[in-house]
């Protein structure tokens, strides 16, 4: 049996590596936070709803439609098109952070302005290149420019509050990290102010329209996946929100965990010149994470109630149920990561993501608002789980049927 040569080794590691510090490195921050008591917690889990939610709509599909497209080319002649990329994710951002900002003000547990700038400091997060990066199979690089600033904000923050200090430590670490991975990124891959000064506004017009089919999924997703502890804020009371976002901040924080795989492939499917062998992979994938994700949900069970006392420093505590349900949402979309952000991609049917998304959203965000105040905290985690297999469903639907087309085409 061939072993992987070195190289290799050194590269999954790191993709390893990358999303693991992504889960550590919160950590470090959230039982400070939870020591300024239940309802800072839940106003900082909200915040970064918010922030993920306008981040998936600044992003602009560029992770899903773009890592295996720059996993063929030089880094060379990547630059331009980062710079691209950047210039739409700035321009995209500013209304965005208008709206995001309004949400906070009118509908946030809390009003206060530290709050507003974790929610801002997330929503720019997506200006960066790790998508490239890890396109190119960097992950080192990624966690040298992005993991390590967030960590070290992170530490001062956590010893700042623990000290005595005001959440606006948190606030304000997060958003000089935010600041110096975009910053870091680009001169890692050399990007200089010459391929911002090519750029005219038709080509940032031309991208975003390019951009539109995976900016369409992504931006519909974000309504069951990163505004769930927005939505049960809104119709549940404050002790069932506070339980839920800590579940869910929990489930999160395990799928970032579990990234690495879906990274790999991301990379690996996209090498892949000829288009058959790459749909072989991209099948492949998908078994692939969605075993990594059943072992994943399993541990995620067993240990998230004894790991929420003290994540949370008491303020918050999971039920066994709660980890259960956790479990099984991890499974399910450790299996979707694979069909959507993979097979559908490396077959060219990306609309099937943003169908899939429309589902989870028609399904989701209903549900959201009727199960918590019926069921608890179990019952908003029931209907996210309902809704990523509704989207599943429909992603695998169009992956069938783009390889039964693929198959009569060939055969003829």
């Amino acid at each position: 049996m061939r072993m992987p040569s070195r190289p290799t080794v050194v590269r999954l590691a790191g993709f390893v590596v990358m999303p693991a510090a992504g889960v550590l490195v919160p950590l470090a921050a959230l039982p400070a936070i939870g020591s300024l008591g239940a309802a800072t917690l839940l106003g900082v889990f909200y915040a970064q709803a918010v922030g993920a939610a306008g981040a998936v709509v600044v992003e602009l599909g560029w992770g899903l439609s773009g890592t295996q497209r720059v996993a063929r080319q030089a880094v060379r002649n990547s630059r331009q098109l980062v710079a691209l990329s950047t210039l739409t994710k700035l321009v995209t951002a500013v209304p965005v952070l208008v709206v995001a900002m309004i949400v906070m003000l009118l509908f946030a547990p809390s009003k206060e302005p530290a709050f507003l700038v974790i929610a801002a400091s997330g929503i720019l997060a997506s200006v960066n290149v790790t998508w490239v990066l890890i396109g190119f199979g960097r992950p080192w690089t990624v966690f040298a420019v992005d993991t390590i600033p967030r960590a070290v904000a992170t530490l001062i923050a956590a010893t700042a509050i623990w000290l005595g200090g005001s959440l606006w430590w948190y606030a304000g670490a997060m958003l000089a990290a935010t600041t110096a991975s975009a910053a870091a990124g680009l001169v890692v891959l050399r990007v200089e102010r010459a391929h911002f000064a090519r750029l005219r506004t038709r080509h940032v017009i031309r991208a975003l329209w390019a951009q539109s089919r995976a900016l369409t999924g992504r931006s519909i997703s974000a309504l069951y996946i990163a505004l769930p502890i927005t939505l049960v804020t809104a119709v549940a009371p404050s002790g069932v929100a506070e339980s839920f976002a800590a579940a869910e901040r929990m489930q999160r924080m395990a799928l970032t965990g579990l990234q690495a795989f879906p990274n790999w492939m991301q990379a690996r499917v996209g090498r892949v010149v000829d288009p058959a062998r790459r749909r072989r992979t991209a099948v492949t994938s998908i078994w692939m994470n969605t075993s990594v994700g059943a072992v994943g949900g399993v541990v995620f069970t067993l240990l998230a109630p004894w790991a929420s006392t003290f994540i949370y420093a008491g303020a918050v505590e999971l039920t066994l149920a709660q980890s259960a349900l956790g479990g099984i949402l991890i499974v399910v979309v450790s299996a979707s990561r694979a069909v959507g952000s993979i097979a559908l991609v490396a077959v060219d049917r990306i609309e099937g993501v943003a169908w899939s998304a429309l589902l989870g959203a028609v399904v989701g965000v209903p549900l959201l608002l009727l199960l918590p105040v019926a069921l608890g905290a179990p019952g908003a985690q029931v209907a996210e789980i309902v809704a990523e297999v509704g989207v599943l469903a429909v992603q695998v639907g169009f992956l069938a049927g783009a390889l039964r087309a693929r198959d009569r085409r060939e055969g003829t």
